[in-house]
């Protein structure tokens, strides 16, 4: 019953949980759901369009899949399992590229003037202008690498945000954004080592320049540039807008293409990753 398609006893033990608890549990929940969903039962997408449904009653437009919330930590959870080969083949050699050269360098991507001079500065800003292009090029052209499940969760959050927040032409782009960015691609950048993309902790040289990608994709997404209070940083707001414009475009794409007859590969839990998730639920909570 605990796993029925309803999910009645997972539903029930949600709502009066702390969003906080939800945190630890989500990967090790979805993990069990996904799992179960290898018997033919879709059970992890039909918690995922609950929890989504849920979600959009309470939020508003600019907090909608912004705020840490049960949807939003089983929605990591599950895009943690369900996207490691996407990763692997999107950005995974981009991470390890910046590694690599900030192994070699204190200064990699430091663009403070109170902190390079003006030749290093120059070419710090070449050097960032080009990998983020690179890995948003990557992204924007990964349609057909994209999961299943995470191509219908983006057109549910499409078709929500339609329905309901239609007077913000710019809410699609940005809860997607927030689904696929805030939630997925970011974290992955700033921890590679949590999502298996590298085996060991990270320099904190190398730390920070993965941090600092991920600040602009993340305002890329939310359809932001640079403001004053980062005016060192402001000369990437030009490329910033063409890449904004690029992601809408490609967002458009995405959730509008026909994937009625694309299907999905389950991803394969091991039964010592089963067992172990089910003593990490149990042990948390």
């Amino acid at each position: 019953m605990l796993l029925d398609e309803e999910l009645v006893l997972v539903k029930s033990f949600l709502a009066v949980i702390t969003p906080t608890l939800v945190s630890s549990l989500g990967e090790p929940m979805m993990t069990i759901l996904v799992r179960n969903e290898m018997a033919g039962k879709p059970i992890a997408m039909n918690l995922i369009t609950y929890l989504l449904k849920q979600e959009i009653l309470i939020q508003t437009s600019s907090t909608f899949l912004r705020e840490n919330s049960t949807a939003t930590h089983i929605m990591s959870g599950y895009l943690k399992i369900i996207g490691g080969q996407y990763l692997t083949e999107t950005i995974m050699d981009h991470v390890v590229h910046i590694i690599n050269q900030s192994s070699n360098s204190q200064n990699i991507f430091e663009l403070r003037v109170d902190r390079v001079t003006e030749e290093e500065r120059r070419r710090n800003l070449e050097n960032l202008k080009r990998i983020i292009s690179e890995i948003c090029n990557k992204i924007m052209s990964s349609n057909d690498l994209i999961p299943l499940p995470i191509r219908q969760i983006s057109n549910l959050i499409a078709q929500f945000c339609s329905e309901l927040f239609s007077e913000n032409p710019l809410m699609m782009y940005t809860a997607i954004g927030g689904f696929l960015f805030l939630r997925f691609i970011c974290p992955a950048i700033i921890s590679p080592e949590l999502f298996n993309l590298m085996p060991c902790e990270l320099s904190t040289t190398a730390r920070s320049s993965l941090v600092l990608i991920s600040r602009v994709l993340q305002l890329i997404a939310n359809q932001k540039c640079f403001d004053e209070k980062q005016k060192d940083m402001m000369v990437l707001n030009d490329l910033m807008k063409e890449k904004i414009a690029e992601f809408r475009v490609w967002v458009h794409d995405l959730v509008n293409e026909d994937i009625s007859n694309k299907t999905h590969e389950p991803v394969f839990i091991s039964n010592s990753k089963y067992e172990a998730a089910i003593k990490n639920l149990f042990h948390k909570m």
